[in-house]
């Protein structure tokens, strides 16, 4: 079986041909500014409150500053892009779970500025490790999602093409 978009090898199941290290790094990279842009309840202890009644204020001070501005709230489909994708993490094996962090501490891309949360220099730190090491652990857990997605393409049930970015 040979097509367009699926190449059989002998013995084998047809592998997707645009599954690639890039690409699945860029779909998780979605899926993290996907997470970051949710509007998810704070746990934890509620903060200081206090029960003045609200005052009546003019518009341009209730502007938002830069450092307030958020990505908009995701839609259905993000939402569920995002669930295919971070269920992928689940392809590195158990056994290697500084890998596996490696990986989800990288996904997390800020969706406004759409820069990393963390640099392989913070997951070093985190990771006790060298940078270079927290970066070749990223891309073998990047190679391990990639293997396991050829293998099993039925993992990939979102259709690309109609994601938004954020």
């Amino acid at each position: 079986m040979e097509t367009a978009t699926h190449i059989a090898l002998a013995g084998q199941r047809a592998i997707p041909l645009g599954v690639t290290s890039g690409w699945v790094q860029g779909r998780l990279e979605r899926a993290g500014a996907t997470l970051l842009a949710m509007r998810l309840p704070k746990t934890g202890p509620s903060g200081l409150k206090g029960y003045w009644p609200d005052l009546v204020r003019d518009s341009f001070i209730d502007m938002p500053s830069d450092s307030e501005v958020r990505a908009g709230v995701p839609d259905a489909r993000a939402v569920s892009a995002m669930d295919e994708a971070l269920e992928w993490v689940l392809l590195i094996p158990e056994h290697l779970p500084k890998v596996r962090r490696a990986v989800h501490l990288r996904l997390l891309l800020d969706p406004v500025t759409e820069k990393h949360r963390f640099n392989y220099s913070k997951i070093a730190r985190i990771l006790h490790c060298s940078p270079n090491t927290a970066q070749s652990w990223h891309e073998k857990g990047l190679g391990f999602i990639t293997r396991g997605l050829r293998l099993n393409p039925t993992l990939m049930q979102v259709n690309n093409a109609t994601l938004k970015t954020y």
